[in-house]
């Protein structure tokens, strides 16, 4: 059924089942409106040869809450994987922001030529900066150009 769901995005949300979202909706992860977690920039990171990502770290004073809303998501995750067999996600979180992505494999190869001049450049532009998290909301992807919120969260 999840299987069937996903592959039909985004026409699927208009027909959605409760059951898909039962889940997540009950979940701390998306109940929780108050996760106040503080982010500063890490590095800069090609993944996948497609996605440069801006790497985050939760500042000293978040730390407890980024584990505990981990250990939660961890669950969530579990749990879809439990009813749905289906897994949603990697078993590791990374937090970051998707700053681009490479049109094929050799533009990525070229861009890790400046990527050390790109992270001393970000640290230093962005060392005092901070990025809150307060609450979760629930996305999804048909490839990477087409991406939808839903209302669950």
């Amino acid at each position: 059924m999840a299987e069937k769901w996903l592959s039909d995005l985004p026409q699927s949300m208009y027909n959605t089942s409760d059951d898909i979202l039962r889940l997540p909706l009950m979940s701390s992860v998306c109940t929780k409106r108050d996760w106040n977690i503080n982010f500063r920039f890490d590095h800069l990171d090609i993944w996948n040869s497609s996605v440069l990502a801006a790497v985050l770290r939760p500042d000293d004073d978040s730390l407890a809450i980024f584990e505990q809303f981990v250990e939660e998501r961890t669950r969530l995750n579990t749990q879809f994987h439990e009813r749905f067999n289906f897994f949603t996600d990697s078993k590791t979180y990374t937090p970051h922001v998707s700053l681009g992505y490479f049109a094929n494999e050799e533009g990525a190869q070229k861009a890790l030529s400046s990527l050390h001049d790109w992270n001393t450049w970000f640290k230093s532009a962005l060392q005092d900066s901070v990025l809150s998290f307060n609450h979760a909301s629930l996305y999804g992807l048909t490839d990477m150009i087409t991406f939808f919120k839903t209302d669950a969260c």
